[in-house]
């Protein structure tokens, strides 16, 4: 009898042991269905961000030739109609101008150090790469774009966007600039350049022949503080100052050499902005 009842009692904590056990099968079901569900959110929310950026968002293998695993569909806008399953499996350097290939074969092996050292450190140092280079669309035009990379679990993921208007602009700036040098320099009238205060930043080979002033003895000295004008022309000299800051203007003075002398001049001015 004693027997029977340690039966009973052995099988009733069984039972209890058992529905526990069962009882922590099914939190552990619900919390790694709860964490599925959050991963296919996760991956849903990640998809829906590449595909409808205008950015172009690519995986690539880790190695050397970083063939792609992954486009987003913008690629198509940018290269001229690419689609992302012609360049799946291929590597970005078949495009790249061969100029700029160096520049991405130095950033791979950076990001290969830095999986490298987390091997052996186990833990991963911040390798957030961004790059300009040149990528051929697929009529055969080169198009600047610009890369911001980082590593992803065993992947590279790129960032990337078109430039190619940004950099059209940059050069024409570049040009234009130059051209006012130029002209600057070269002119048969004597110039001066000033920021908004009147600040002297440069003036032409003219201005030196005419006033005797080279440019490293008044660079920064304000155009109207009597150097170039006698005391009684000052005031003169700021209003006419303060409306080359308006518009052009035209005007018959007298202004000072270095040397003193006086002598008869035409000014005009006229705002001119450089970024």
């Amino acid at each position: 009898m004693g027997d029977r009842e340690k039966d009973k009692e052995q099988l009733k904590n069984e039972l209890m042991e058992l529905h526990k056990k069962i009882d922590e099968l099914e939190c552990e079901k619900a919390q790694q269905k709860q964490a599925e569900e959050k991963l296919v959110k996760s991956e849903e929310t990640h998809r829906l961000i590449a595909e409808n950026s205008s950015d172009i968002i690519t995986l690539h293998n880790f190695n050397l030739q970083a063939t792609f695993t992954y486009i987003s569909p913008s690629i198509k806008d940018f290269s001229s109609g690419y689609e992302p399953e012609e360049l799946i499996g291929k590597s970005p350097f078949e495009f790249i101008h061969p100029d700029d290939k160096k520049k991405l074969f130095s950033i791979l092996k950076n990001y290969i150090s830095a999986k490298v050292k987390k091997l052996f450190a186990g833990k991963e140092s911040p390798t957030t790469e961004r790059i300009e280079f040149r990528f051929k669309d697929k009529e055969g035009n080169w198009r600047y774009i610009q890369s911001t990379g980082n590593i992803v679990g065993n992947q590279l993921l790129f960032i990337t966007r078109d430039i190619t208007n940004q950099k059209k602009v940059e050069e024409a700036l570049r040009i234009s600039q130059q051209e006012f040098a130029s002209l600057f320099k070269s002119s048969p009238e004597a110039l001066v350049y000033t920021d908004e205060k009147t600040s002297i930043l440069d003036i032409n080979p003219r201005f030196t022949e005419l006033f005797g002033y080279a440019l490293e003895e008044i660079k920064g000295r304000n155009i109207d503080d009597g150097m170039i004008q006698t005391p009684e022309k000052i005031e003169e000299a700021k209003r006419l100052t303060n409306k080359a800051l308006k518009g052009a203007f035209y005007y018959e003075t007298i202004r000072k050499k270095k040397d003193g002398t006086l002598f008869s001049v035409a000014i005009s001015g006229s705002p001119v902005i450089i970024d």
